[in-house]
């Protein structure tokens, strides 16, 4: 019989509050900001739910408080299929919340992260489907926050996992540098490209990540589309272009589109291109949440721009 295959996402859900600004206000003007809504939100959440949207087995593997806002990020993911088996609730632990201002389809994010985290270690239950996995998507912060997260993520790559990692607000200190040889994928936007490389050429610095482990570097750059290089190939991939309403989550819809279409076996260029245009309908929908949806729906939306 054949090995399922599945994702593990490894991080924890936060609440994202949406206000509506007519415009941007100077500093020290009062302005009013009208609320729009509630969602789950965080990074590594958001790409959980939009595999599982696509009807991929994905598991989150994390932490939420005991309180309502905690429940809220519960009951949400569960109701979008992710499976919660390695998901646990904490009193101590306190869970992010960011408000998400939206002016004309652009959005400024202030994030309330506590002083102090609960850090956790990874269980014999959750090292053992780490290891079984055939994908782990998660971020540098994330596993860095996680008391034995190299020893075990090292660990479930010498078992076969492949390690997709987000590099969103890298910084360049000992510790991302430490973590950095642990990923097998590594998806950046072009402004975090910048301080990932420390400014040096797209392609020598791509080069070396790939010499020093990396299997693939994809990197998004909005509305230009992006590049993905790997030690074979290296090919850019176009942008679908929309009028935006909302650009949350479009990079975690990006990434883990991609991990679904290297799931079900698509070639690179392919897996881009579906990515590229589920991002993008994303953008056209309100909330963290807005990529959450079917292949057929992504399909579809590829099919009225002539891409099959």
């Amino acid at each position: 019989m054949q090995k399922e295959q599945y994702v593990i996402c490894v991080g924890s859900g936060g609440v994202d509050n949406y206000f509506t600004l007519p415009h941007w206000p100077k500093l020290g003007v009062q302005i009013v900001a009208r609320p729009i809504g509630k969602y789950v939100g965080g990074l590594v959440s958001n790409a959980c739910n939009v595999l599982a949207g696509y009807g991929a087995h994905t598991y989150l593997m994390g932490m939420v408080d005991t309180t309502p806002d905690g429940q809220f990020v519960l009951d949400t993911l569960k109701a979008g299929g992710v499976d919660m088996a390695y998901y646990r609730q904490d009193k101590n632990y306190t869970a992010c919340v960011c408000n998400i201002y939206l002016v004309d389809g652009e959005r400024t994010i202030f994030v309330g992260i506590p002083e102090e985290h609960e850090r956790f270690s990874f269980t014999p239950e959750q090292i053992e489907g780490l290891c079984g996995a055939a994908y782990i998507y998660t971020t540098l912060d994330q596993i860095e926050g996680i008391e034995n997260g190299y020893e075990v993520i090292t660990k479930a790559k010498a078992c076969g996992a492949t390690v997709c990692v987000d590099m969103e607000s890298y910084q360049p200190d000992e510790i991302h540098q430490k973590y950095l040889p642990l990923c097998d994928i590594i998806f950046v936007n072009d402004h975090d490209f910048e301080v990932l490389s420390g400014g040096k050429d797209e392609l020598i610095y791509c080069k070396t990540l790939l010499e020093n482990g990396a299997k693939l570097v994809v990197i998004t750059k909005g509305s230009k589309g992006g590049s993905v290089y790997s030690k074979d190939m290296l090919f850019d991939y176009p942008a679908f272009p929309v009028k935006a309403i909302d650009t949350t989550g479009a990079g975690d819809t990006f990434n883990a589109s991609f991990v679904y279409g290297l799931l079900q076996g698509m070639c690179l260029k392919k897996a881009a291109v579906f990515a590229a245009a589920a991002a993008a309908r994303a953008v056209t929908q309100l909330g963290p949440q807005g990529g959450v949806t079917d292949v057929a729906t992504v399909q579809d939306f590829m099919q009225s721009y002539g891409q099959q």
